[in-house]
């Protein structure tokens, strides 16, 4: 497999698109057919699609191969594990193969494994990554797949721990800049220019940042995942514009581009509340990962999941989510994620009831849910079901100090302070309690496709309709100062249409939050 390839396989395992791994693979087979590097790593993307048993028959017949001998055991002690139920006999055996195969791998055989390693992740592995590459580089140190490789694990693991953030990220740096001056004036390998751009965009660097992958994109016009991860660096500096005009230029070279399309969504509902042209777009964002990526149900939740906290409630977009939940759920009915983000979306619908009947079905699937707790409180609510609700809260806030934390949990107590008529100062000091909690988990969350999960648009609006119940209906006079609770209110809400311009809602309340203050300019 060339490096060009192999750049192209890692790029699609680090971003969760098995599918893509099996096209790419597919595709380049057919000009070096029984390739077994080829044949290999489309058989990882079985695995990560869940298909297990396929997965190991096409491994079973890549033992031996050249280049994946130590590489295919251990994929397949890795697809066994991941089944319903283990063969601890087939996997003891591949075991003792996995050491054997170890004592007389090449470095090209190390290099494959090491990969491997790299992309199943957690410490064991990455360690095992790391001490693999290092053999290879005692031997060939200036062997360019090799350093990038370890480059990457250094970076996959400071992300196991965070503690050494800026450590790991300099010396990959090192690496990758390393690599790329030997290349002289030569062709750049596209792992270490991926690389260096994903190290600078971690530093802030976000100029230099798109300096490298622009790198790529002239390099390689061909690689369109360089474009990709331009428009999303884009979108991490809220260069908006910018970051829609390079999703289009993805689109013009491929028309069903899945992040591309996302990104598109994404600017449709926060800064132009073009919610059906939006929704349709959403269907065929459906329909794309349908035909490229049909297992991926974790796609299909991310997509409904950061679009529904952009719907302002509007029942195409909706629909749409709806449709995409439904698609994950099928494919995974035992995630009480899925389950409760579908809860999530017939409760932005109003259908309370209905919610509330979901929530309990993901409770079922995981007790401690607390998406599910929140969601359900929530619905009693608003189903005026005040003292289940109280039941709900005070179990709640038994159950773990940390979620006493949550602004969730802090908005659901004044609510139901509301529902109860209980003091109005009370209220408030829950709300401010929620807003600080609020601000404290934003703290340094870049903006990005899972930005507005976070975010919350919808627990804000919740937050500032509840603080603008306290400040009464009718316009201060000139004589009078403004009320805090107003002043509360505003802020809220400039936040969300500072962050979601295109959330009409958040819009229409400013202006009424303008009006009991007075201020008409």
């Amino acid at each position: 497999m060339s490096s060009e390839v192999q750049a192209l396989v890692n790029y699609y395992a680090r971003s969760g698109y098995p599918r893509h791994i099996q096209t790419v693979c597919q595709e380049v087979l057919k000009k070096r057919p029984n390739e077994p590097v080829l044949l290999f790593w489309r058989a990882y993307g079985l695995i990560l699609e869940g298909s297990y048993s396929e997965a190991l028959r096409e491994l079973e017949a890549l033992q031996g191969a050249r280049e994946v001998e130590l590489a295919v055991p251990v994929a397949m002690i890795h697809a066994h594990k991941m089944c319903k139920i283990v063969d601890e006999d087939a996997v003891s055996a591949l075991q003792d193969q996995v050491k054997s195969e170890e004592r007389s791998a090449t470095e090209r055989t190390m290099l494959q494994a090491a990969n491997l390693y790299l992309q199943l992740g957690g410490w064991a592995n990455l360690d095992t990554a790391k001490d693999m590459l290092a053999k290879v580089l005692q031997v060939q140190p200036n062997y360019p797949h090799a350093q990038c490789l370890a480059a990457w694990v250094e970076l996959a693991l400071e992300a196991q721990d965070p503690e050494d953030a800026a450590g790991g990220t300099q010396r990959a740096l090192a690496t990758f800049e390393e690599v790329l001056e030997a290349a002289g004036t030569g062709p750049k390998e596209i792992e270490a220019l991926l690389g260096k751009a994903h190290c600078l965009e971690k530093l802030g660097h976000f100029p230099q940042t798109l300096d490298t992958l622009n790198q790529v994109v002239v390099g390689y016009s061909w690689f369109l995942p360089a474009l990709v991860e331009k428009a999303r660096v884009l979108l991490v500096t809220s260069d908006w514009e910018q970051a829609l005009e390079t999703a289009q230029r993805v689109l013009a070279q491929d028309a069903q581009n899945i992040e591309a399309m996302r990104l598109t969504v994404l600017f449709l509902l926060a800064r132009e509340s073009r919610y059906t042209l939006a929704a349709r777009r959403m269907a065929d964002l459906c329909e794309y990962i349908d035909r490229h990526e049909p297992k991926n149900h974790a796609l299909y939740f991310a997509v409904a999941q950061s679009c529904s906290r952009l719907s302002g409630r509007n029942p195409a977009v909706l629909g749409a989510c709806t449709q995409l939940m439904d698609r994950a759920r099928k494919l995974a009915p035992e995630v009480a994620a899925y389950v409760a983000e579908f809860g999530y979306v017939q409760l932005l619908g109003g259908d309370y009831a209905a919610a509330l009947q979901t929530f309990h079905l993901a409770t079922q699937l995981d007790e401690l849910n607390t998406a599910c707790m929140y969601g359900t409180i929530y619905c009693q609510l608003m189903e005026d079901q005040v003292d289940d609700a109280g039941r709900s809260i005070e179990l709640l806030s038994l159950m773990s100090a940390s979620i006493d934390k949550s602004a969730d949990l802090h908005y659901l107590n004044a609510l139901l302070l509301q529902k109860q008529q209980g003091e109005r100062q009370d209220i408030v000091n829950l709300l401010d309690e929620a807003i600080s909690v609020h601000n404290q988990t934003m703290h340094g969350v870049a903006m990005g496709m899972d930005y507005f999960v976070k975010l919350q648009p919808e627990l804000l609006m919740d937050v500032a309709r509840l603080y603008l119940l306290q400040c009464g209906s009718e316009p201060r006079q000139s004589t009078e100062p403004v009320s805090p609770f107003v002043t509360k209110t505003a802020n809220v809400l400039g936040l969300v249409s500072r962050c979601v311009p295109g959330l009409l809602d958040a819009q229409l309340l400013l202006a009424k939050t303008r009006l009991l203050a007075a201020d008409l300019e």
